[in-house]
Parts: C-alpha cells; sequence; structure tokens
C-alpha cells in the first residue's frame, strides 16, 4: 500500500497540468492604456481561489513611475481591482482621471502564495474571453468570474457540457459591487443562487436555453460549479457582443486537443470567424455546428503540422449560426482553435481583441505558437514605453513575456517561413518585449491587401529558445482577457476554494 501511494504520488509530481490562461502564483503581463477618450477606463483583475491568499503587485518602474505597487491578502473569490489610471500617474487615456498623464500603460509583476487569477478588462461591452477554471485548467467543475463595469448591456455567460447530464448552477458571491480599485467584498454564506440548468453537448444558455444572458450585475462576483467538467465563457456575448474574441478550451484541459465546443458571439450577419491550426500532420479537421439536435458539417480540412484554417461567415454567405460549434480531429492528434468576431468581419482600424495565445502543448507558456495576426488597430493616443513616443501608425501586438531564462524570440510569417516577415527580439529573464506589426506589414502577409481576395491569410509561427508567454492584442477601446504565466507547466498543489 506505502509502496503503491508512493508511486502515486510520484506520478503526480511528474504530471503536467494543462491550462491556457490558467490560474498561477506568478504572471509577468503588460497592461496597455485606452486609445480613446471615453471613459473606457482599463483594469487589472487579480482574484483569489483560496483563503488567506498573499499576493504582491509590482508596477516596474520602466515607464518611469510605480505608483500602481500593491500588496495585500485575499480570501477564497475576492479579488483586487486596479484602474491604472489611479494613484496619482494616470497611465490610461485622457481624460480617465486627474492624475498626471502619461498613457504608455504599465509592466507588472504579479506574485503570490496561493494560486490566483489575473485578468484586464475595459469598462465596457464588445468584449469577451473564456474563464479559466479553479483547479488550473481551461476546463473544471469550478469557475470564479468577476464582472467590470459596462457601457449599457450588461455582460453575461455561456456553459458548454462535454457529457450529458451535466448540471450547472452560477452563484452571485459578492454582498455590494465594486467598480473602483480596491478590495470586492465576499459572503460565501450568502451566496444566490441565479441559474441553475442540465445541459449535454450542443446546448448552451445563451441559444439553446437564455439563462446566461444579462446575468452579472456589474461590479459583482459569481461562482460558477458543475457536477462534470465544463467551460465558461464570459463577457458581451448577448447584446452589443460585436469585437472580442479567444482560444477555445479543449476537452483535455488545455488549448490543443482533439474536441471543441464553443459558440461564436456576433452582432450582424456573418461576423462570426473561426481558426483553426494543426500541430500534427495528415491532421482531419471538422468544424460542426448543433441544430435541432443534430450536427451538421461546415468544413472538413486535412492539415499537415503547422497548417490552419478558416472559417468565416462573411465569406460563406453572410452565415451565421447561433447555436455551439464542435471542432475535433483525428484521435491522439490535436488542434487549437480561435474564435473571435469583427476582425476581418468589421472596421479593421476599430476591430480588437486579446487573448493568450496557445503554445503547440497547451498552455500559455511554451516555445513554439502559431498564430492569427489581428488585423492593426487605432493607436494614434497611446505612447510606446519603450521609446517614449506615440504609435504613429495603426498597430497589431505580440507581447512576449520571457519567464525565469533569458531567451530569443524569432516572429515569421507561415507560409514563405520568414521570407516576407521576419524579426528577432532578444529578453532577459522576467522581462518583456512589444513585437508590433503596422498595417502595411499585415498586408504584406494577407494577399497584400488585408482583403480575402486571395489564398493567403496572416499567420506567423512564433519560436523562443526558452519557454515564454505570448499576448496577441489590437488594442483600441474595448477588450478583455485572462493571462496565463510565462513560467513552464508543473505539477504543484492545487488548493480548492475554501468554502
Amino acid at each position: 500500500m506505502k509502496k503503491n501511494l508512493l508511486l502515486f504520488v510520484l506520478f503526480l509530481s511528474l504530471a503536467k497540468v494543462w491550462a491556457q490562461s490558467e490560474p498561477s502564483t506568478y504572471f509577468n503581463l503588460y497592461v496597455p492604456p485606452n486609445n480613446d477618450a471615453v471613459k473606457r477606463n482599463v483594469a487589472l483583475i487579480v482574484t483569489a481561489i483560496a483563503d488567506s491568499t498573499v499576493f504582491t503587485i509590482e508596477d516596474d518602474a520602466m515607464d518611469n513611475d510605480s505608483d500602481d505597487n500593491v500588496s495585500g491578502m485575499l480570501m477564497a473569490g475576492q479579488s483586487y481591482i486596479l484602474y491604472i489610471k489611479d494613484n496619482g500617474i494616470n497611465d490610461d487615456a485622457q481624460y480617465a482621471s486627474g492624475g498626471v498623464l502619461t498613457r504608455d500603460g504599465d509592466y507588472f509583476i504579479i506574485k503570490s502564495n496561493q494560486l490566483i487569477y489575473a485578468s484586464m478588462s475595459t469598462d465596457s461591452d464588445w468584449e469577451h474571453d473564456f474563464v479559466p477554471s479553479t483547479n488550473k485548467k481551461s476546463v473544471g467543475q469550478k469557475f470564479i468570474v468577476y464582472s467590470p463595469k459596462v457601457t449599457s448591456s450588461l455582460r453575461d455567460l455561456n456553459v458548454f457540457a462535454y457529457a450529458d447530464s451535466t448540471t450547472i448552477s452560477i452563484y452571485k458571491i459578492s454582498t455590494i459591487p465594486t467598480t473602483q480599485t480596491g478590495y470586492t467584498n465576499i459572503n460565501w454564506d450568502t451566496k444566490q443562487l441565479v441559474v441553475q440548468q442540465n445541459l449535454k453537448p450542443g446546448q448552451d444558455i445563451i441559444h439553446y436555453y437564455t439563462k446566461g444572458r444579462d446575468i452579472m450585475e456589474t461590479g459583482a462576483t459569481y461562482l460558477i460549479e458543475s457536477n462534470k467538467d465544463v467551460s465558461v465563457q464570459y463577457g458581451a456575448l448577448w447584446g452589443n457582443a460585436r469585437d472580442g474574441g479567444a482560444y477555445v478550451p479543449s476537452l483535455n484541459g488545455s488549448a490543443s486537443g482533439e474536441l471543441f465546443y464553443f459558440a461564436v458571439p456576433y452582432q450582424s450577419n456573418g461576423e462570426q470567424e473561426i481558426r483553426m491550426f494543426s500541430w500534427d500532420d495528415n491532421n482531419t479537421v471538422k468544424l460542426e455546428y448543433y441544430f435541432n439536435n443534430v450536427w451538421l458539417t461546415l468544413s472538413t480540412k486535412v492539415l499537415n503540422k503547422l497548417g490552419v484554417t478558416d472559417w468565416v461567415g462573411k465569406q460563406n454567405g453572410n452565415a451565421t449560426y447561433p447555436t455551439v460549434f464542435r471542432v475535433t480531429c483525428n484521435a491522439g492528434k490535436r488542434v487549437s482553435v480561435m474564435e473571435a468576431n469583427w476582425m476581418e468581419t468589421g472596421a479593421t482600424n476599430t476591430s480588437d481583441m486579446s487573448t493568450m495565445l496557445s503554445s503547440e502543448s497547451g498552455t500559455s507558456s511554451g516555445t513554439k505558437f502559431v498564430a492569427y495576426m489581428l488585423p492593426p488597430s487605432k493607436e494614434n493616443n497611446v505612447i510606446n514605453p519603450f521609446t517614449k513616443t506615440f504609435f504613429i501608425d495603426n498597430i497589431t501586438h505580440f507581447y512576449l513575456y520571457a519567464g525565469n531564462k533569458n531567451t530569443t524570440v524569432t516572429i515569421k510569417d507561415v507560409k514563405t517561413n520568414g521570407l516576407v516577415l521576419n524579426k528577432t527580439y532578444a529578453i532577459k529573464a522576467g522581462r518583456y518585449a512589444d513585437a508590433f506589426f503596422t498595417m502595411n506589414e499585415w498586408k504584406s502577409i494577407y494577399n497584400g491587401t488585408g482583403a480575402a481576395t486571395g489564398a493567403d491569410r496572416p499567420y506567423v509561427i512564433i519560436e523562443a529558445t526558452e519557454h515564454i508567454s505570448v499576448l496577441s492584442i489590437n488594442f483600441n477601446d474595448n477588450w478583455l482577457n485572462y493571462f496565463g504565466t510565462s513560467l513552464p507547466q508543473s505539477f504543484e498543489t492545487l488548493p480548492s476554494c475554501s468554502k
């Protein structure tokens, strides 16, 4: 018995815990400012999973200010909200606050003694992401979500089941709303049941059922629980749902796998966009949608390693499907999936979103990434913290966050393996680089025009000599994402919620 127990412990100590945009005890991340002076202020959100979580937020002084340093303790489900406009230096947009205006964002290093979420959001609609589970995976049975301010449409929740007879429950666990810098107020003993629903694969709570629409009070915190593994999508999913996107969780809990269920929020016909990346040769990738309790095929493509394929409603008869999608591939092989809207189907100078890239292994931390380059957005009112000057063109970014080792990162266009686009970055341990690209550079790998009138699509491969994480973002005025760590994934004791 003791021998078996020791073998079990050894197995756990060697096992990877897969996730993309996962809870962690360490994050290094950049929070950009809003380009537009529209009071869609930008906040960093740190949320605890377990009681007595000690955390520090270090505001790196590379930009000549460190006014947003914070240290404290959080209880399970509690968040610390940090608006970068506050504390004397306005690192956000013009008129966001009365502080000294720098509008260059902030680079933060966040540490904690127990697992925490780290996310950022603007006070607006038109943004969404998938929420990581408290188990350090992208799927699970427990999720915690803080809901920041909105513009006009309350935020929504959607849940996707992977097995029949899945029961989900959504509770509000906050006592009073928190919509400014500071600590949220949580009471698990007085939690209120908001939604309860039985689901099976193909059913969701935005389209099949409608209970997830407009259910999140501004400034409140919610707990999602289920009896079987699910994934959770959050943000503007119904009403003002244009813009936004994310990598989709797979059944294995990472963003690289064989089976995916998801919906694509949209505002008008044709605005749904689905991009699939294969990590293996001779991989049959199938995209389906759920209609009248059966799965109907939209596309089937055989992809080799690093092969990509897209389905965009605008390019397929202006089609739109208010339902659940499913992506599958060959058993034992892997694909990653990114859903979005209004990137190619909208106005490219204001179509903005933010997402952590999935590495080949499905984790945020890795050494190889294939990415769709988001269309550049207007950032003419933003100061580049590296140069102290304004960006002068529409810009899109890959923020490269080095882990605990110095690394060299190369970015090449996939089609020509770097003959058209090829850049290299040397990054010290714990630091970051801004790999930004202009409209002309984006067009150079997208048929020369930025229009879907040819065979090219704007995909790049990102390779690093050591583990990094990568944030893909074309920020303008609305975005939301959960961060992942740049450190290599390994097993550690995972605390469950204390309540």
